[in-house]
């Protein structure tokens, strides 16, 4: 089993998860990225944000981890973003909620299935 950061970037004006698409991938899915022997959180967490977006400044919250198949994926909250844009390797990003009927390619059951209903419970997207 290995260990995984995920990056949950949430919008409290739109109520809304921030998703990506890398460039060739076939889902949305939130920033995610592998933790490597020796890596801290902060340093994966740090590293998974870069390689999706680039960031100014952000502040994080460890909300939970969900095991994925052979993973365990560490979820981290992303409390509080100055700004960011998507890096050359995303090929998309989307704002998702609950209610969201996708009109682009389809959602990881990471996101579907764990996330959103996570964040609907704590009351931070609709």
């Amino acid at each position: 089993m290995s260990d995984q950061v995920a990056v949950l970037i949430v919008s409290p004006e739109r109520r809304a998860l921030l998703v990506v698409r890398m460039r060739g991938a076939l889902h949305y899915t939130v920033p995610i990225g592998p933790q490597l022997p020796g890596q801290s959180d902060a340093e994966c967490l740090l590293e998974t944000l870069t390689n999706a977006l680039s960031v100014v400044d952000v502040t994080s919250e460890h909300i939970g981890a969900q095991t994925v198949g052979d993973n365990q994926v560490k979820l981290y909250l992303i409390t509080s973003v100055l700004w960011f844009y998507p890096a050359p390797t995303v090929g998309g990003l989307a704002w998702v909620n609950t209610t969201t009927e996708p009109t682009f390619d389809p959602l990881d059951p990471l996101v579907t299935d764990t996330v959103l209903p996570l964040l609907k419970a704590r009351g931070l997207v609709d």
